[in-house]
Formats: C-alpha cells, sequence, structure tokens
C-alpha cells in the first residue's frame, strides 16, 4: 500500500511538471503511470479480498465439518433415545397385561381349580368302586372322558394366560367375535362372583380385521374390567334393587368394523372424560390400578388402524365404541 501511495505521488509529480513544460511524452508516461497504479489498485484489491473470501470458506468449511459430525453424534443419540422410548413402550404395555391380569386372578384360579375339584372328586368314585368291588368298565370311560375334558379345559386356559404374557407382535387377520369370548371366559368368574350379567350381541357375519389377536384382548380385558369396576362403583350408592350388567356388541360397515362394550355402571363424569385416556390416570379411589389401561388401549387401537371413543352419562353407565378400519 506504502509503495503504491508513492509511485501514485511520484506520478502526480511528472502529471504537473508534464502540464507546466507542455511535454507530450512526459504527459502519456505519466498517465500511463496513472493507470498502472489504478490498475495495481483494483488488482491488490481483488487479491486482498479473494485472501479474505478465501479465509471465510476455510472456516466456514471447518464449521461445516464440525457440524456434519455434530449431526451425525445427534443422530446417533436420536436412534438411542427412540430405541430406549420403544423399549419403555413396550415394557409399559407388558406391564399394562400384568396389572390386567392381576385383576382378574382370582377369576382364573376359579376356572382352573374347578377342573381340578372335578378330577380329584371322580378319581375318588373310581377308587371307591374299585375298592367295594363295584367296578363298571363303561362307567369308568365315560368318567375317564370327563377327565380328559377338564383337563383340556384347564389346559387351554393356563396356555391361553402362558400366550397373552408374551410380547408377540404377530400381526394377521383375526376374527374380534373369538377375541371377544376368549376375554369373557377369562372374566366370566369374576363377573359372576359379583353377580354381573355378561350378555353377547355378535354378528357373526362381520369380516375379518387384520391385527394382533393378543393386544386386542388385551383391550378387551381392560375395558370389561373397566366396566365391572365401575358397576361395583354404583353397587355401593345405589339402595334399591340393582344389577350389573354388560353388553358386547359387534356390527360392521363398508369400511370399519365396529366393536362395543356398554355398562350399567357409575358413568364418568363430564369435566374427566377428556382426561381418561391419559397414561396413570385413574378415578379408581384406594384401588392398585396404575391407570395405563385406558391409554395404552387407544394406542393399541390407533396402531391397528383405529379409533376409540366414548359415550358415558354420569349414574347411568357408558358406552365405549371401537372402529377399526377394513383393508382394502
Amino acid at each position: 500500500v506504502k509503495f503504491l501511495q508513492t509511485v501514485f505521488i511520484i506520478e502526480s509529480l511528472i502529471l504537473l511538471f508534464a502540464l507546466y513544460q507542455k511535454s507530450k511524452y512526459l504527459h502519456i508516461f505519466a498517465i500511463s503511470g496513472f493507470s498502472i497504479v489504478f490498475l495495481s489498485v483494483i488488482v491488490y484489491d481483488i487479491l486482498k479480498r479473494s485472501q479474505i473470501a478465501l479465509s471465510k470458506i476455510r472456516t466456514l468449511s471447518r464449521m461445516n465439518t464440525n457440524l456434519t459430525k455434530l449431526n451425525r453424534l445427534l443422530k446417533q443419540k436420536n436412534d438411542q433415545y427412540i430405541a430406549m422410548l420403544n423399549k419403555k413402550d413396550n415394557d409399559i404395555q407388558m406391564l399394562s397385561k400384568y396389572s390386567t391380569m392381576a385383576e382378574i386372578t382370582a377369576g382364573i384360579a376359579h376356572e382352573i381349580a374347578q377342573p381340578l375339584t372335578g378330577i380329584k372328586s371322580i378319581a375318588q368314585n373310581m377308587m371307591d368302586d374299585i375298592n367295594y368291588d363295584e367296578f363298571n368298565h363303561l362307567e369308568a370311560l365315560s368318567e375317564l372322558q370327563k377327565i380328559c375334558t377338564m383337563v383340556d379345559k384347564a389346559t387351554y386356559i393356563i396356555d391361553h394366560i402362558r400366550s397373552f404374557n408374551t410380547n408377540n407382535h404377530i400381526y394377521k387377520l383375526i376374527d374380534i367375535n373369538s377375541i371377544i369370548m376368549n376375554a369373557v371366559t377369562l372374566t366370566h368368574n369374576q363377573l359372576k362372583k359379583h353377580n354381573i350379567d355378561m350378555m353377547l350381541h355378535l354378528n357373526e357375519a362381520i369380516p375379518k380385521i387384520y391385527g394382533n389377536s393378543i393386544s386386542i384382548e388385551q383391550i378387551l380385558l381392560n375395558l370389561i374390567t373397566n366396566a365391572k369396576d365401575a358397576i361395583l362403583e354404583k353397587a355401593k350408592k345405589v339402595s334399591g334393587e340393582y344389577t350389573g350388567q354388560i353388553k358386547i356388541e359387534t356390527d360392521s360397515t363398508d369400511d370399519h368394523v365396529i366393536v362395543k362394550i356398554i355398562d350399567n355402571g357409575i358413568g364418568i363424569q363430564p369435566d374427566i372424560q377428556k382426561h381418561i385416556w391419559s397414561p396413570f390416570f385413574t378415578t379408581k379411589k384406594y384401588s392398585q390400578s396404575l391407570g395405563i389401561g385406558l391409554s395404552i388401549s387407544k394406542k393399541i387401537i390407533q396402531e391397528h388402524n383405529g379409533e376409540i371413543d366414548i359415550d358415558s352419562t354420569p349414574n347411568e353407565g357408558s358406552i365405549f365404541t371401537i372402529r377399526f378400519l377394513l383393508l382394502k
């Protein structure tokens, strides 16, 4: 810069001297010098700006490299957190299963104890017949057939409980009516113990839906258990004659398979209805309920391309309506 300034001053003096002397050659020489200085300034400015731009590009390149590394690290962390959330979500769903099974354990124990008691009674009668020389082969064959039937019943219940507690995610075409019957089998004695009537209005012509049978059964068990609790809560407050009823209906339209679980229990207050799908929200007083049954049920239904809603009137009952979208 100082060099160019010095040359500029010298050229200015030469130009003044050329004007004073009226020398054509000095005049041309001075203008040429000015042109060289001007071009040199432009070239210098361009080079300087290029160096600054190049320096900024190098800085941006380093920043971009660092951001790429950081982005890759964040993506790895994000994938890890998603995997952890999915695992926790599965754990909560399994916890909901265990919670549901814990609530109907008494009824299941009765279902298993009943055939065992029958087997013991038949075996004792057969031993008495042998001891008193009154053994009849035809009667024994009939009694053994009864034992086989009772063993099959107990085995079915045990196998069903085992499969219910597995964490399988197999999706296939399933019959919703059969799943309803399985859920009713597990809850039958529990409802009978509390004198609750179960009514089934199942449309046998409905199409199959694509889904996971164990997950759908978990939904039904949650809703049946909730209906039972609502009926028991109402029974505490009703002074007159009252019989609890749970009705399950199935039907279909061109686009959906519809399942309704209807009870005549205590119902749900309007200001509470919007909260029942929230995790860990419960209205059951002095209970061990985790409050995750309905939130898990709604999530499972959404995973099955379905939706669930509620129509509840306080002190009259509730209607849970599930709509499964049919795949075409």
